[in-house]
């Protein structure tokens, strides 16, 4: 998920918008200077919270920097250790975690409703308050560089890392999101503590309650740091001639490839581009899928997928196949794609895309915790807070000319042909 958020603090500690929701509502309210969304769910038992920041790994001076304080918020407070910090919220029922991505950080949480309150508090102590003690900033070093050894022996971790260095190169997009060995090495308490108190603002934070509203009275909102940091203009990519991108190893017998390009579409597309999507690789009754597997039996998986960033978009096909079989299959994608750019989508396939997208979407938002990530996205990333069913009738707006119209702005050649497994470059500079 990439998300981004851009507010600023009001003088009204409460400015409320209510929107209806089936039998729940969502509201976005000023609290103590903070920009809440929350959606209640009176039928659900459970509550999932989320403290999210407007930065993430493109908008760091030092790779990694971003990833590793995530890793030690959770190692101490003013008030409690590390131990103490998983045995309150365990205490309180709550699970607890942390993310990273490119474009945002954030704590999250999901615990039942009658402790919202408490659960929430401890969020904010453990953003708000950490110490970053060099003896647990030295332990975490090592948790980190297990986690980059796992990404660097994962082959589908690993092919999307070069597929990212490869379409972004020398810009932050490309760049890891944990950082290298060199790097994380690098960090010391004082650097960590610098970069969180310039960066970890009230600024720069959403705060999501999913499943219920928050209570009048929250009082420790006000302990996150209130200085007006400067956040870096994010540098726009240029994209990079074509390129193949191969990390050869012998001892793997299938060969992990990923394709993809930049697109040039509106974010307010992506509802048909979502359709799309599903309709040519994002499901079993899918063009992709149907031939590559069903027909020819010549992959385990196979998908294409799409990233929309605050500048940028990609679309892409990744696949698992022999080595063997790897360019009859990029062959026969080919053909897929050509045969879908000159017949275009019948509108039975269109129905079928348009159904089984507008099922997952309401499937996936039945947890309180995926939902809040759905409404965390439409908000930091196209300024938008929308209802479900507001989601669901901008699908029922997509026609199929439009989802035609953008097979051709989609569905190019790939910029960058990324590949991990005992193949070489020169095997698939054809395909380009």
């Amino acid at each position: 998920m990439t998300i981004r958020v851009s507010s600023k603090n009001e003088v009204r500690d409460k400015v409320s918008q209510p929107m209806e929701q089936g039998s729940g509502k969502i509201r976005k309210e000023m609290m103590r200077g903070i920009k809440t969304i929350q959606e209640d769910f009176p039928f659900l038992p459970s509550t999932a919270l989320g403290i999210i920041f407007n930065f993430g790994s493109r908008d760091e001076e030092i790779p990694g920097m971003t990833h590793f304080i995530e890793h030690t918020l959770f190692k101490g407070t003013r008030k409690k250790t590390a131990r103490e910090i998983s045995l309150t919220a365990e205490s309180l029922g709550a699970h607890i975690d942390g993310f990273t991505t490119r474009e945002a950080t954030g704590l999250y949480a999901r615990c039942l409703k009658d402790k919202t309150k408490e659960v929430l508090a401890l969020l904010f102590e453990i953003v708000a308050s950490p110490l970053f003690l060099e003896g647990e900033v030295e332990k975490e070093k090592r948790v980190v560089f297990q986690e980059i050894r796992e990404i660097e022996e994962d082959p589908e971790d690993k092919v999307f890392s070069i597929l990212y260095e490869g379409i972004f190169p020398n810009h932050p997009l490309g760049q890891k999101i944990t950082g290298t060995f060199e790097t994380v090495k690098g960090f010391s308490r004082e650097k960590i503590l610098n970069y969180f108190q310039s960066s970890y603002t009230k600024e720069r934070v959403l705060l999501f309650s999913i499943g219920n509203f928050l209570p009048t009275d929250l009082s420790f909102l006000s302990s996150l740091n209130n200085s007006s940091a400067f956040l870096r203009k994010r540098e726009k990519p240029n994209f990079p001639q074509k390129m193949v991108r191969v990390e050869r190893r012998k001892e793997l017998e299938s060969v992990y490839i990923v394709i993809a390009q930049p697109i040039f579409v509106s974010p307010h597309n992506r509802y048909a581009l979502s359709v799309l999507n599903t309709a040519f690789g994002g499901s079993l009754s899918s063009r992709l899928f149907q031939r590559l597997r069903e027909e020819e039996g010549l992959v385990y998986q196979i998908s294409s997928f799409f990233d929309f960033y605050s500048d940028c978009a990609l679309f892409g096909i990744y696949f698992v196949t022999s080595q063997k079989f790897s360019q009859k299959a990029l062959r026969i994608i080919y053909e897929v794609r050509e045969r879908c750019y000159k017949d275009l989508f019948s509108p039975k396939e269109f129905e079928v895309a348009l159904n089984l997208t507008k099922s997952s979407v309401i499937l996936s938002q039945e947890s309180p915790l995926h939902r809040m990530f759905a409404l965390a996205k439409s908000e930091l990333l196209f300024g938008e807070t929308l209802t479900l069913e507001e989601v669901l009738t901008n699908y029922e707006k997509v026609r199929l000319e439009e989802v035609n119209f953008l097979v051709r702005e989609v569905l190019m050649p790939p910029l960058v042909i990324a590949a991990v497994g005992s193949l070489k470059e020169k095997e698939l500079e054809s395909f380009l």
